[in-house]
């Protein structure tokens, strides 16, 4: 759902030199498309500040969106100033810049097939957009198909940019017991999946759920302890409120300012192929979106019957 946009300063300088109102277009265009599935690249610190002289001279509320959206995705870790090109994604350039890559560049390497070459004008039409843009329209996963498939395309790129992962699901931990695994519960699967991501910062994890027939946070993290050498993980928080105070949908909400909606729940993740009949309906939502992700959440914490414990797992 997320990918990224290298951008270097062949394209800056080919939208400077275009038609002002068709620049903004396409300007406005890359800004939309960076809220919903972005990571903003630069190679160094003069593409930066290009990048943000341009931006500067965005004429009117276009310019000061702009500057909304890249102050923003720097508070996500999504504006990244790079040590080197992008092995993954978009890597925006002019239709003749100096910058344009070739076989003498040492910087380009032409075997990696996975970086789609692109000008702004073109980025519509992007391969690798138009594949999110596909997933994201089509949002199901159909009965037989593959749950790490799943995590490849739609979560792990979304986690793996994420300091903090939110889980809401009122049925998180039902049918877990310490003879669960990977095989039988989402639980396992997901958390394991977590700490093995290569996110030095390391993640935290929240789990809300509801406290039917007494349940504890305690015993939440009880039942999760199999799973806590997971290397990548900072701690796991365990909250429960009344069933009434938690959302219907259940969703993921992650750090990067995105999160997935599984409205039938995640136990429809449980085993490696899916089975129910009907398959697996995800809903994709972009930073503008999070408002009443994050209203849900504070929900349950104002709660009255709220309750929480955390497991430190690493510094």
């Amino acid at each position: 759902m997320i990918t990224d946009f290298e951008v270097h300063l062949s394209a800056i300088a080919e939208l400077q030199e275009m038609d002002p109102g068709f620049a903004q277009v396409l300007s406005d265009r890359l800004r939309d498309d960076l809220i919903r599935h972005g990571v903003l690249d630069v190679l160094d610190e003069a593409h930066r500040v290009e990048l943000a002289r341009f931006v500067r001279s965005q004429p009117g509320l276009s310019g000061q969106r702009w500057i909304e959206v890249l102050l923003t995705l720097g508070k996500l870790n999504r504006f990244n100033v790079l040590s080197e090109p992008i092995d993954w994604g978009v890597r925006l350039q002019g239709a003749a810049g100096d910058d344009r890559p070739s076989i003498a560049d040492p910087t380009f390497d032409d075997t990696r097939p996975k970086v789609e070459l692109c000008t702004v004008r073109d980025l519509s039409r992007s391969s690798t957009l138009q594949a999110l843009r596909d997933l994201d329209a089509d949002a199901h996963l159909s009965f037989g198909g593959v749950r790490k498939e799943f995590w490849a395309q739609v979560l792990e790129p979304l986690a793996v940019r994420s300091r903090t992962v939110h889980i809401v699901d009122r049925f998180i931990f039902r049918r877990l017991d310490q003879n669960s695994s990977e095989r039988d519960h989402v639980l396992p699967w997901l958390i394991t999946r977590l700490g093995q991501l290569d996110n030095n910062d390391g993640i935290e994890v929240t789990l809300t759920s509801d406290d039917a027939e007494g349940f504890t946070p305690e015993e939440g993290l009880r039942l999760l302890r199999p799973w806590f050498q997971s290397g990548n993980l900072k701690f796991i928080e365990v909250v429960t409120a009344p069933r009434n105070d938690l959302p219907h949908d259940r969703h993921i909400r992650f750090g990067c300012g995105a999160a997935i909606l599984l409205p039938a729940g995640f136990d429809r993740l449980a085993r490696a192929d899916v089975r129910a009949r009907d398959g697996v309906n995800w809903i994709y939502r972009d930073l503008r979106q999070l408002g009443p992700l994050r209203n849900a959440e504070q929900m349950a914490l104002r709660s009255k019957r709220m309750r929480s414990a955390r497991a430190t797992l690493r510094e």
